[in-house]
């Protein structure tokens, strides 16, 4: 399974039709905010005044013309009388027209605003409807594995609780978790053996050895008192798919490297009050005792640091009959080395 990959389609009709009324309700928002930037009521307000302006002009004029011939008595009384009313009526209209142009210009500015929040709101509006048609569309939002399907085809999911449909997981690389103790924390912070410790192997159920090396990636901020341990995060290449989640695996890494190292397996190790001795075969094939100074383990094996001395016979099967002293006849065996 690769991201992106339909994983599941749930029926999406309503949230279709829901979309498409968004996207109407949109298209409407749009249309009453053009009609809004249009301003014909301003345009109209505009002309009125203009009109009232210019009639007001001509009252004015026809006041300034009459009064000079009125006091002459080269004009009827009465039509500068009717010149005057004339120019009130057009002070009036005046007065009337600006305020209706300001009412207006107010009343535009209200309905833009009010259209340009209807067009956001009509914007989200259609954002959340094209948001609720995506997620009737679930993809794989990693590369990995899907587990077995949790619902079956026209079941009912999602119905007031969340429904988990399947599992998918990203499994390459594999993250692996591991104990690591505090002496091989201390090897593993030591400059000598990083470069070796940060190159991880594991060992699977069946003691076969992955044969991809890993690495590495995070380390605990303390350590578990209790245990003495602090866990280590590594990551394994899984291009296979091979190593699957909760699945079992042992790590091993090189936390120090020791040369022509002398190693004895477990069983022939007899500790008596504290002290470790072995049984090795001596000259003419008599037993004697060593006492030992035993270096790290590893599996069956421990290190021996101090005691034996290349070539010595350690003497592994029969102890109980090998009493020091005692002649044998040993049977060699060539030790198997652990790779």
């Amino acid at each position: 399974m690769h991201a992106g990959d339909v994983l599941f389609v749930i029926e999406a009709d309503q949230y279709k039709a829901a979309l498409l009324a968004a996207q109407a309700g949109m298209l409407k928002a749009q249309a009453d905010l053009k009609r809004a930037r249009d301003q014909l009521s301003v345009d109209r307000a505009k002309a009125d005044v203009a009109s009232a302006q210019a009639d007001l002009g001509k009252a004015q004029l026809d006041v300034r013309r009459l009064t000079p011939l009125a006091q002459q008595q080269a004009a009827p009384q009465q039509d500068l009388d009717n010149a005057i009313a004339a120019e009130k009526v057009a002070q009036a209209r005046y007065a009337a027209a600006a305020a209706g142009l300001k009412d207006a210009i107010l009343d535009s500015q209200t309905q833009l605003m009010q259209a340009q929040a209807a067009i956001e709101g009509a914007r989200a509006q259609v954002r959340q409807a094209a948001l609720n048609l995506g997620y009737t569309t679930i993809r794989a939002p990693v590369t990995g594995l899907i587990g077995l399907l949790k619902v079956d085809q026209g079941n009912l999911v999602g119905h007031g609780d969340a429904t988990t449909l399947a599992t998918l997981i990203a499994v390459d690389p594999m993250r692996v978790d591991f104990s690591l103790s505090e002496i091989d924390y201390l090897a593993l912070m030591n400059d000598k053996y990083r470069t070796a410790s940060e190159v991880l192997h594991l060992v699977l159920a069946d003691n076969s050895v992955y044969p991809y090396a890993g690495r590495p990636t995070a380390l605990n901020n303390q350590l578990d008192p209790q245990t003495g341990t602090v866990t280590v995060q590594a990551q394994f290449p899984n291009p296979a798919g091979y190593l699957r989640p909760g699945q079992f695996a042992r790590v091993r890494a090189t936390v120090e490297q020791d040369k022509n190292a002398i190693v004895v397996p477990r069983r022939a190790i007899v500790e008596l009050q504290g002290t470790k001795t072995v049984r090795v075969v001596g000259k003419g094939n008599k037993v004697e005792v060593r006492t030992v100074a035993l270096g790290p383990s590893y599996e069956e094996d421990y290190v021996v640091r101090k005691g034996l001395s290349p070539g010595d016979r350690v003497i592994v099967e029969g102890l109980q009959k090998a009493e020091p002293g005692a002649v044998v006849k040993p049977v060699e065996q060539t030790a198997a080395l652990a790779k």
